[in-house]
């Protein structure tokens, strides 16, 4: 072998060891960061999981709603709480949401929505929170607080779009009932010898008055005079121990006598 051949091929061989050096190298850096990407992803794992709890766990129910029709709100996403205790919720809005709402809702909760959706679309307010009922006939009445910030925006930067958080206030809202029912029950008994004195058509005025009728409809719905109806008022407060029929709508209603 010639010296020239023997130069050549230990050129190429050094070449050689050169560009496996750097390949290795390379492979080294490329463990490295494979290395480091499986940390991030085992760190955003962890990450995504605890959201998931989260989101999914959490006694919260999270839904994103839409407005729909400018007059209601239709729900476009939903977590897992509300899956597993508001399926019948869930089931009753497959009729459609504006059946749904106005069904389930009071008109003064209904009229409320509407209003705050007017004043979203009119650029006067973004966010909105209220505390309302639903009426279930798969599980009673039931109250609820939510709280919506926007989601999505329009062209025109006005949100169309919402994340709800909303919680379960029945029971809460059960136990200051039945709070206000002892307290009505305390009242009674410690009212029990004047409340006593009253008649049966005298519970009937106040049934009425605590509605907010006038003494002219009181007498008309009794068919009774109007100045019977002041009559029979004036017995009732000199009963009860009070001066006004504002005094006495208070009692009535504070007692629960009617």
């Amino acid at each position: 072998m010639s010296i020239k051949t023997q130069n050549w091929l230990s050129l190429r061989w050094k070449r050689g060891l050169f560009n496996l050096v750097k390949e290795m190298d390379e492979i080294d850096h490329l463990q490295k960061e494979l290395t480091l990407l499986k940390k991030e992803n085992h760190e955003l794992r962890n990450e995504l999981d605890f959201l998931r709890k989260i989101v999914h766990e959490s006694d919260v129910f999270l839904h994103i709603d839409e407005i729909y029709e400018d007059n209601y709100f239709k729900m476009l996403w939903y977590n897992n709480q509300i899956k597993l205790k508001l399926s019948h919720i869930l089931e009753a809005r497959k009729n459609g949401v504006k059946q749904y709402q106005e069904e389930r809702y009071s008109k003064e909760d209904m009229a409320a929505i509407k209003s705050v959706i007017k004043e979203i679309k009119e650029g006067k307010t973004t966010t909105y929170s209220a505390a309302y009922k639903v009426t279930t006939k798969e599980a009673g009445p039931k109250w609820f607080y939510t709280n919506m910030v926007p989601y999505k925006l329009d062209e025109n930067g006005i949100p169309f779009q919402f994340l709800c958080a909303s919680v379960d206030l029945t029971e809460k809202m059960y136990d200051i009932e039945r709070y206000a029912a002892m307290q009505r029950e305390v009242l009674r008994e410690q009212n029990k010898e004047q409340i006593s004195k009253l008649s049966g058509t005298e519970l009937q005025v106040i049934s009425l008055l605590v509605t907010s009728k006038s003494e002219k409809e009181i007498a008309e719905t009794l068919s009774r005079s109007q100045h019977t109806i002041k009559t029979h008022l004036k017995n009732i407060r000199k009963k009860l121990n009070l001066n006004k029929n504002t005094e006495l709508v208070k009692f009535a209603v504070e007692t629960g006598i009617v």
